[in-house]
C-alpha cells in the first residue's frame, strides 16, 4: 500500500485547516463580527456598515434568539454578500455549543436557500465530527459543486471552496485513500495562495 510520506506529515494539519478557514467548531466560545464575518469579506472592510450583524450577537447573548435572527436577515437583505441569515445564526449556535439548534437552522437554510453552498459544507462538517463520513462526502462535494455557480462574493466563494477541498481530503485521509486525499488538498493550497495573493495586493494598493 502506498503512503506518501509528504502526505503523512500533511495530513494531520488538516484538522487545524478547517478552524482557520471558518468552518464552524461546535464550541464555546466569545464570538465577535470579526470572527463571523471574516471568511466573508475583505481585511480591509468597513465592518461598522454591518452593524445589525454586531447587533444580532448581542441579541443572541442575551438569550434573543429570534431578535437576532431577525437581524440577521435584515443584515442580509441589505448586503447580499453575506451568507444567509440562518446560516450565520448556524454559527453564533455553534460557537456557544447549541449544536442541535444549529443544525436544524441549517436545515431550514437548505430549504430557504437551496442554491447557497454554505449550510450544506456546514452540514458536512458536522456529519464528519460524528463519524458519518459517507453523508459527509456528499454534503461536501453538494456544496462544492454549488461554488460554482455562486457569485455574489469572490471572497466567500473561495472561503467555502477552501471548507470544502479540505472537507474532502479529511474525509479522503480518514479512509487512508491518500491519493484522492492529496488532490483535494492540493486544490486547497492552491486556492489559499490565490488568496494570499489578493490580500497582498489589496494592501498594496492601499499603500
Amino acid at each position: 500500500m502506498r503512503h506518501p510520506v509528504r502526505f503523512r506529515v500533511i495530513v494531520p494539519v488538516l484538522t487545524a485547516i478547517v478552524l482557520v478557514h471558518g468552518l464552524s467548531a461546535p464550541a464555546t466560545a466569545q464570538i465577535s463580527p470579526e470572527a463571523l464575518l471574516g471568511g466573508v469579506l475583505a481585511p480591509d472592510t468597513n465592518l461598522s456598515e454591518y452593524k445589525d450583524v454586531a447587533d444580532a450577537i448581542v441579541l443572541f447573548r442575551r438569550g434573543n434568539a429570534s431578535g437576532s435572527l431577525a437581524l440577521l436577515a435584515k443584515a442580509r437583505n441589505e448586503h447580499p454578500e453575506l451568507a444567509p441569515s440562518e446560516v450565520m445564526f448556524a454559527h453564533l449556535c455553534f460557537a456557544f455549543d447549541s449544536i442541535d439548534e444549529g443544525r436544524a437552522v441549517l436545515e431550514s437554510s437548505v430549504v430557504n436557500q437551496p442554491e447557497d453552498p454554505e449550510a450544506y459544507i456546514m452540514i458536512a462538517d458536522l456529519a464528519m465530527r460524528q463519524g458519518r463520513m459517507a453523508e459527509s462526502e456528499a454534503m461536501f462535494r453538494k456544496g462544492l459543486d454549488l461554488t460554482d455557480i455562486y457569485d455574489a462574493n469572490e471572497v466567500r466563494k473561495r472561503s467555502m471552496r477552501i471548507n470544502a477541498h479540505a472537507g474532502i481530503a479529511r474525509v479522503f485521509e480518514s479512509r487512508r485513500q491518500w491519493d484522492q486525499a492529496e488532490g483535494h488538498l492540493r486544490d486547497w493550497i492552491d486556492l489559499d495562495r490565490k488568496k494570499e495573493c489578493g490580500m497582498e495586493t489589496t494592501r498594496r494598493s492601499v499603500l
